[in-house]
């Protein structure tokens, strides 16, 4: 029988050659053997689980990832990829973050707890993985967009590496591992998306007006707790979101200062500092906001939360909300003042603010000294002075741990390496984020972290004071809202603002892009980025008009 290949070619099936192409028969010999062996590895995978899942939780999550990456990787090219997804979960991961309290949570055995936060965030930041990997022109965009500050960039990938780094000197590399992957997503993923997010126009201003809406939130709260001394929710949890932890339900029964025995307003916040810091990095948005709005209501409307929210700093009992507060209205009006000036030469009003500054610091610095109300805002009392002392004994007791490992000693690890306990309460706490920074990650990741954000607040207090375009002002709001963060982490530990950090400095790479394009540095970014199909109409006849599908 005549072959009814070319000459020279063969069949597939055979296994040898066919014009340009080679396959081999042999894989498809021992299909069912492959299939026997997964089958197998499953088996034993799910055996091993169910034995050994509740003592290495984490390892049993790395072949979860690996198959996560593998379906990634083998995701086709598209043209339109799910961006729409991501500008729908970041607006519902603000308000998880900023409004649904962390312990109200689902708890199931062997499981981290199942948040709000995680329940958005997670789904975010792999949508945005999905984006990355199967659209080319979506990894472009990215790419232009990060070209705003190429420097925060890497700072933000080396800490990252560094944090993945620190697991390997960790005593229990097992919880740092779990630490590191919520610092993956919840960080340097965040980051990225809201660098998507705010590179399209109109979104920053949408971010304020999240931040004027959730502060309403957090002042409805605090002048509940501040007339009831508890939380709004404290006795009305529901069964399946009650955790069963002791500190969770001290943090639910409110705290006060032991020596004065004045309760403070924490809000959604695990603390009242919490509160403060979050005030410390909206406000200067909502002032901006004050200033920019174009309807005399909207100004008015704004303006009456700031008051409020000031009552609600001072029932915090904190001197740090109190000075992140005063310092942020301090620095914006100055700013404003400037770029009054600089725009309008007319205006009298902006130079008068800006050469009676120096007065207004120095009649603010002998009311501090000379009236006691004012006093005991700045400085406190003997019932803030237990704090002062217990951070100093931490410093003492944190410097000889740093200098005996200079790279640190894992993330997450922090509380474990100080080993510093309230007296009276026996419980393990750290009040700088500054010392954890330097026991978990060392001298580098300490000036890498912090150097990230000072490059961001540097970068964009320089940019907002020579732009032209209203929207890029909201850098100015931006560069303060930092430098509060910088302030805030000094005497103040806990991650659960990390996170809006994080976006603060996909705001500033976002907007520094359109400040470089405005200098011409740059071209500037389309409208349209092209990545979400356009509407189609289909001509459906009802009465002889068209009418889209």
């Amino acid at each position: 029988m005549a072959s009814v290949f070319p000459s020279g070619a063969t069949s597939a099936s055979s296994g040898h050659q066919l014009g340009r192409y080679m396959r081999t028969a042999w894989p498809s010999r021992i299909t069912r053997i492959c299939y026997f062996v997964l089958g197998a590895l499953a088996a034993v995978y799910g055996f091993s689980f169910g034995v050994y899942g509740e003592f290495e939780p984490v390892g049993f999550m790395v072949p979860l990832v690996v198959l996560l990456g593998l379906l990634l990787w083998v995701m086709p090219i598209t043209k339109y990829p799910p961006v729409r997804l991501l500008r729908w979960f970041f607006p519902g991961f603000v308000y998880a973050l900023l409004c649904w309290p962390d312990y109200l949570a689902v708890e199931l055995p062997n499981l981290p707890w199942i948040t709000a936060v995680r329940l958005l965030g997670v789904p975010m930041v792999i949508v945005l993985l999905l984006c990355s990997f199967t659209s080319p022109r979506f990894r472009t965009w990215m790419s232009d967009v990060f070209d705003g500050d190429r420097l925060i960039l890497r700072l933000a990938i080396t800490f990252i590496v560094i944090c993945g780094l620190s697991v390997l000197l960790s005593r229990d590399m097992a919880y740092s591992m779990s630490k590191f992957v919520i610092a993956a997503w919840s960080y340097f993923g965040v980051f990225a998306v809201a660098c998507y997010y705010f590179s399209k126009r109109g979104n920053p201003q949408r971010f304020a007006r999240m931040l004027v809406y959730i502060t309403l939130f957090s002042i409805v709260v605090g002048l509940y707790e501040a007339r009831f001394s508890q939380l709004p929710w404290a006795q009305h949890i529901p069964s399946f979101l009650e955790i069963q932890d002791e500190n969770i339900k001290e943090l639910l029964a409110g705290t006060a200062r032991a020596a004065t025995g004045i309760y403070r307003v924490q809000s959604k916040f695990s603390t009242s500092i919490g509160l403060g810091e979050f005030f410390g990095l909206a406000l200067p948005f909502i002032m901006h906001l004050v200033f920019s709005a174009r309807r005399l209501w909207v100004k008015w409307l704004i303006f009456i939360i700031i008051p409020v929210a000031f009552y609600i700093s001072i029932r915090t009992d904190s001197r740090l909300s109190f000075i992140t507060f005063v310092s942020s209205v301090m620095l914006y009006i100055l700013f404003r003042a400037y770029i009054t000036w600089r725009r309008e030469k007319s205006n009298l009003f902006a130079p008068a603010v800006m050469l009676i500054y120096p007065l207004m610091i120095a009649v603010f610095v002998v009311l501090a000294f000379t009236w006691r109300r004012v006093g005991v805002l700045v400085f406190g009392t003997g019932a803030q002075q237990f704090s002062t002392e217990a951070r100093k004994m931490q410093w003492a007791r944190g410097w000889p741990k740093i200098f005996k490992n200079p790279f640190g000693y894992g993330i997450g690890t922090s509380n474990d390496v100080l080993d510093f306990h309230t007296p009276g309460t026996g419980r393990q706490t750290i009040d700088s984020y500054y010392l954890g920074v330097l026991l978990e990650f060392g001298f580098i990741g300490f000036i890498v972290f912090y150097g990230m954000f000072i490059v961001a607040a540097y970068q964009a207090g320089r940019a907002s004071i020579r732009t032209n375009d209203d929207e890029t002002l909201f850098l100015g709001a931006a560069a303060i809202a930092l430098v509060n963060f910088l302030v805030t982490k000094s005497i103040y530990s806990q991650l659960e603002n990390n996170s809006l950090g994080f976006i603060l400095l996909g705001l500033v790479v976002a907007l520094l892009r359109r400040y470089k394009a405005e200098r011409g540095v740059l071209p500037a970014l389309p409208e349209d980025d092209g990545l979400t199909r356009p509407k189609t109409f289909q001509v459906k006849h009802y009465g002889g008009m068209p009418q889209p599908a």
